[in-house]
């Protein structure tokens, strides 16, 4: 599975739980202490969604500029922002 893979599977997992969050606060009155738990914890799941977002943005539109050489006989290198061998 590549990065690009796993960071995908990560989002959607993440955009369960900020669906099941919103969904939640629904049901939870203004006045009700657990709202701002809640709250907070949907603040959370949004930042790191963001950045999962911008982590996919970055490997799909890496330019390979730092590249290493893997060390094999067929000459090929490891880029090392988004992994992909090539």
């Amino acid at each position: 599975m590549s990065r690009l893979e796993k960071l995908v599977e990560q989002l959607e997992y993440v955009q369960g739980w900020v669906s099941l969050y919103s969904g939640a606060l629904k049901g939870i009155s203004d006045d009700d202490y657990r709202r701002t738990n809640y709250e907070a914890e949907l603040e959370l799941l949004r930042e790191r969604e963001r950045g999962i977002a911008e982590r996919i943005t970055e490997l799909e539109d890496c330019e390979h500029s730092k590249v290493e050489d893997t060390g094999g006989p067929d000459g090929s290198q490891l880029c090392l922002q988004c992994g992909k061998i090539y």
